[in-house]
């Protein structure tokens, strides 16, 4: 078994196996105890990753330490610290909002000269149209009668993408040639 897979035993109690440490020999915990342990030790919630790692830019005086330094892989089943864990979903999420943000700005400064309000606008329908489009995503729904399913039940975000902008820029140069886009008096 690897590490934290989990299996029915007489049908009544659900078991962990894990592996010990000092003897490389696995052993089984209840869910519950493996819990507890990985919720109050330093080893759940720290352990033995290289925090300094994750912060120190890769420029020849800095990184003497990490020249040679292979990150450790974890594993689809395998338990990573809970605090790599929160640093990394917080990296991810920030990234997410640049990424969802920057498309509406692109599209508002950079095609149609929008003002701030208009800006504000598009910038929060990108926000709403993520969150209702990833909803859908993640949510595998069966059409009563029809064979069709609306999402696919994997946990992935549907928002803006840069695909759109060369569309935009494109659309708004053909609207300012023909003149069906009005210009205002200071050529905005």
């Amino acid at each position: 078994m690897g590490p934290s897979s989990g299996e029915k035993v007489d049908g009544d109690q659900d078991v962990v196996y894990t592996r010990s440490i000092d003897e490389g020999v696995g052993y089984q915990v209840g869910r519950w105890q493996h819990l507890k342990h990985y919720f109050t030790s330093r080893q759940g919630w720290i352990g033995d990753y290289d925090y300094l790692y994750l912060i120190t830019p890769n420029i020849w005086p800095l990184n003497k330490k990490y020249r040679n330094y292979e990150a450790p892989f974890y594993g689809l089943n395998d338990e990573v610290p809970i605090l790599l864990t929160i640093l990394l979903g917080l990296q991810h999420a920030l990234t997410m909002i640049g990424s969802i943000v920057s498309p509406p700005l692109a599209i508002a400064g950079g095609a149609f000269n929008f003002d701030a309000q208009i800006t504000q606008y598009l910038v929060s329908a990108a926000f709403i149209t993520t969150g209702v489009a990833t909803a859908l995503q993640v949510t595998r729904v069966h059409i009563a009668i029809t064979p069709f399913y609306i999402g696919t039940g994997l946990l992935s975000v549907v928002g803006p993408a840069f695909d759109i902008l060369p569309i935009a820029f494109n659309y708004t140069s053909m609207r300012y040639a023909n003149g069906t886009c009005p210009k205002a008096d200071d050529g905005t």
